[in-house]
């Protein structure tokens, strides 16, 4: 049996980060630990296959506690200049992004 095209593999990985994702979203309010643990599943799956994780699930979750942000519950963001520092309020942890610059490029 021919071994799976490298593309076909990280389509796969994709779909399947999305939905933890979803489910850690969903599973945050009545179930925190089990959201946590799909979150360091997303992680992993992000590693097995060697490849990035997109922006919008990059900045979806807390990186220091695994906790999926819910704007309004668990996240503070506040706009400083050209910067958007986002604070979480599970472990007081604080992240900053820089607006108005492509996704590509970083600090």
């Amino acid at each position: 049996m021919p071994a799976p095209k490298k593309n076909f593999v990280q389509h796969i990985a994709l779909e399947r980060m999305y939905r933890l994702l979803e489910l850690a979203q969903e599973a945050h309010s009545k179930h925190p630990e089990r959201s946590k643990r799909y979150i360091q599943l997303l992680e992993r799956i992000s590693t097995r296959y060697r490849m990035r994780m997109p922006l919008d699930i990059k900045t979806a979750y807390c990186k220091h506690c695994k906790t999926p942000w819910k704007e309004g519950f668990n996240i503070v963001k506040r706009v400083k200049g050209s910067m958007l520092n986002a604070t979480c309020k599970e472990c007081k942890t604080t992240k900053r992004y820089r607006l108005g610059t492509p996704p590509g490029k970083r600090f």
